[in-house]
């Protein structure tokens, strides 16, 4: 029975392992403005940071259960108008964080089944070249900052 213990322990640490290759990224403060209930699409803020030793490349986004696609998107003014564009590859370099925040880098959830409310929590799947999941986020909905 012990053995069975120890290999049993030892198989799930190896897969844990594996599936959170990436441990290395860390997300901080996530969170989603609210939104009004008819809202088409939603914003999604965080600091990401790597603490590895590997530069850890996010290629794509999911929330499965809630939103239709994630995008990972940039703010810019071009030509004196404010527009938004998707990018194809979020890089994080080793030992750097990247901010996504308004008016720059952030996540577009979009086709939302439903709009989620104040302190709902929503799961966002970050993924690497190969479609596997690097980091999964918990954002928490909160009340839009007032503009000064």
């Amino acid at each position: 029975m012990k053995l069975f213990f120890a290999a049993t322990t030892v198989f799930f640490a190896l897969v844990f392992t594996s599936q959170t290759q990436a441990g290395d990224l860390k997300a901080i403060d996530p969170w989603i403005p609210e939104a009004p209930p008819t809202a088409p699409m939603l914003a999604g803020y965080m600091e990401l940071k790597n603490t590895g030793d590997e530069d850890i490349r996010i290629v794509d986004a999911r929330s499965e259960e809630l939103f239709g696609r994630v995008e990972i998107h940039i703010s810019e003014t071009v030509d004196g108008m404010s527009r938004m564009r998707r990018i194809p590859v979020l890089e994080i370099p080793t030992g750097e964080s990247v901010v996504l925040e308004r008016g720059g880098l952030h996540l577009m959830l979009m086709r939302p089944e439903r709009v989620p409310t104040d302190g709902e929590t929503v799961s966002i799947d970050l993924l690497n070249e190969v479609d596997e999941v690097v980091l999964t986020v918990e954002a928490k909905v909160r009340p839009r900052p007032s503009e000064s």
